[in-house]
């Protein structure tokens, strides 16, 4: 590593970009196609209040690549969304729902596909 305070920054921030539009973004489109997404109360954006610490464990390996670098923030963009909605899609199908078919995984989502809020086996607090 370089510099590891910009690899940390590079994992959070893709992170943060992974479980943002996991959660969060949805792009509202009229139905003759316009798009209606026209400031940030449309499309919304994970700020750092809705972002989790994240702990960061640095692991270093040799690179057969000519200058020996490579990058690292791709892996949270990546990763991030993919293990959020297997986790909640467990969790659900755990107390017998039906799995997530499309994202954002809005809290209304989620109840959804819990069948109702009336359902006692998975509660969602504010």
């Amino acid at each position: 590593m370089i510099n590891p305070a910009v690899v940390e920054g590079q994992v959070r921030g893709a992170t943060a970009m992974g479980l943002s539009g996991m959660l969060l973004e949805r792009i509202p489109y009229a139905d003759g196609g316009a798009c209606l997404a026209d400031s940030f109360f449309e499309y919304p954006v994970a700020t750092a209040v809705e972002i989790p610490d994240i702990e960061i464990e640095h692991l270093e390996s040799a690179s057969a690549l000519v200058m020996g670098a490579r990058g690292v923030g791709e892996g949270g963009a990546i990763a991030a969304p993919a293990a959020l909605v297997n986790a909640l899609d467990d969790a659900i199908i755990a107390a017998g729902g039906r799995r997530i078919a499309q994202t954002p995984c809005t809290p209304t989502q989620v109840l959804e596909a819990l069948g109702g809020a009336g359902n006692d086996a998975f509660c969602l607090t504010a």
